[in-house]
C-alpha cells in the first residue's frame, strides 16, 4: 500500500534541526543555511525550524504562471515556519539565452518576498546573455537594492542609458 506523504520537508527539517542543535552547543551565535528545494520545497507540517537556521527558498518560474503562483504560496507557508528566509530562485537559469523579459513579475515577487520577511537574495546562474535578457539582470539588481523601486522607471533608465535616443 503506497500513500503519498504530504510534506517530505518534515523529515528534512528534523535533520536540519539536529545539526543546528549540535552546532549551537559549540557556536551559540552560529547561523546555518539550508534549502527548501525539490521534494522538500513545501513547508513542514509538524516540525518547527531551529532559530539558527536560515532557509533558502528555491522556486519561482517565469515560464509557467501556475507554477509561479504555487511557489508564491509555498514561500508564504515558509514565512510561518522559518525565523529567517532568503530567496534563491532558478528564475534566471531557465532563459538559456532566449529572449524572455519578465520584469513586472520579477518586481512583484521581489516586493512580495521582501515584505514577507526575505532577508537575503541569491540569484545565481547569471549566464551572461546580456543581449536577450540584460534588462532582467539590470532590473533585478536595482530591485534588490531597493525593492520599492518602480520597475518601469528602471526599464526607462536602462533603455536611455543603453540606447540613448533610440530608447
Amino acid at each position: 500500500f503506497y500513500q503519498q506523504y504530504p510534506s517530505f520537508s518534515d523529515r528534512v527539517v528534523t535533520f536540519y534541526n539536529r545539526i543546528a542543535e549540535e552546532v549551537v552547543k559549540e557556536l551559540p551565535d552560529a547561523r546555518l543555511g539550508a534549502y527548501a528545494y525539490s521534494s522538500y520545497r513545501e513547508a513542514p507540517l509538524g516540525v518547527s525550524l531551529h532559530p539558527s537556521i536560515v532557509i533558502g527558498f528555491v522556486g519561482l518560474d517565469y515560464f509557467n504562471e501556475e507554477t509561479r503562483q504555487v511557489d508564491l504560496k509555498r514561500w508564504d507557508a515558509w514565512t510561518h515556519k522559518a525565523h529567517s528566509l532568503f530567496l534563491r530562485p532558478n528564475a534566471i537559469l531557465r532563459m538559456d539565452g532566449l529572449p524572455a523579459i519578465y520584469v513586472t513579475r520579477l518586481a512583484e515577487d521581489i516586493r512580495h518576498c521582501y515584505q514577507t520577511g526575505m532577508t537575503v537574495a541569491d540569484f545565481d546562474s547569471l549566464s551572461g546573455h546580456w543581449s536577450t535578457v540584460g534588462l532582467n539582470y539590470y532590473v533585478l539588481a536595482k530591485l534588490l537594492w531597493d525593492p520599492a523601486a518602480d520597475e518601469q522607471a528602471i526599464v526607462r533608465d536602462y533603455c536611455e542609458k543603453g540606447f540613448g535616443k533610440a530608447a
